[in-house]
């Protein structure tokens, strides 16, 4: 079983859309809609927005669905041109400060390094997806936050301290989800914008494009994998 997750509507819409056999269930305030795509057992949700809620969504997507394998898709500010697939290869929680515990920036208390893996294959998989779809994908680090970061100073910070590519507010907690429960977790994110002072007008300008070609990946990755 696979689950894909989405902080807004429109980082998914298209993808339940593509359900067969399509049911519909509510978890508090978490709606999840599962069935076939291209043969395969999906279950999609959109989780909302924030660290907290992506947790959430893909705690229950692996409990109640059995999903042995998670992706967070959508959108993100980044450190590469506007418009540019970012698939993770590691992550990390960039507003993590365990200082009092003598852990360097963004490591969690029980892991050994600020960073989360993606699964290696599944990071494979989605690149090739990507280049299927004519595009030229990113890999490297995407970094989380409960922060919309929209400031020179900073998205700066984060690229110095984490090396990030893409800058999310779901992502990494999602994958520390994932790594407790040894489920295999992968991140696609398409850029909407600099994180800099321009971020939001930008975001908006780009937002329904950029989810829409995160979604066009996901769907050709679909294509091709195997339960």
């Amino acid at each position: 079983m696979t689950g894909i997750m989405g902080a807004l509507d429109r980082e998914v819409a298209a993808l339940t859309e593509l359900l067969e056999n399509k049911t519909v269930a509510d978890y508090g305030r978490l709606k999840v809609y599962s069935g076939k795509i291209f043969g395969k057992n999906t279950a999609v949700c959109v989780c909302g927005v924030g660290k907290v809620a992506a947790a959430y969504a893909a705690t229950v997507l692996i409990t109640a669905y059995g999903a042995d394998t998670v992706i967070n898709t959508g959108v993100a500010g980044g450190t590469v041109p506007r418009g540019t697939p970012v698939i993770a290869d590691k992550l990390v929680q960039h507003d993590v400060r365990a200082y009092a515990d003598g852990l360097p920036a963004g490591q969690i208390e029980g892991f050994d390094s600020p960073y989360l893996p993606a699964d290696v294959k599944l990071c494979k998989e989605l690149c090739a997806a990507a280049v299927a779809c004519g595009l030229e994908p990113a890999v490297g680090t995407i970094a989380s936050g409960d922060q919309f970061i929209c400031g020179k100073e900073d998205v700066g910070r984060i690229k110095r301290t984490f090396g990030a590519l893409a800058i999310d507010m779901e992502s990494a907690s999602a994958a520390q989800v994932c790594a407790l429960a040894g489920v295999r977790f992968a991140a696609l994110r398409t850029v909407t914008d600099n994180a800099d002072d321009d971020a939001i007008e930008d975001y908006y300008e780009l937002l329904n494009f950029a989810a829409a070609q995160s979604v066009s990946i996901l769907t050709e990755y679909l294509k091709g994998s195997r339960e």
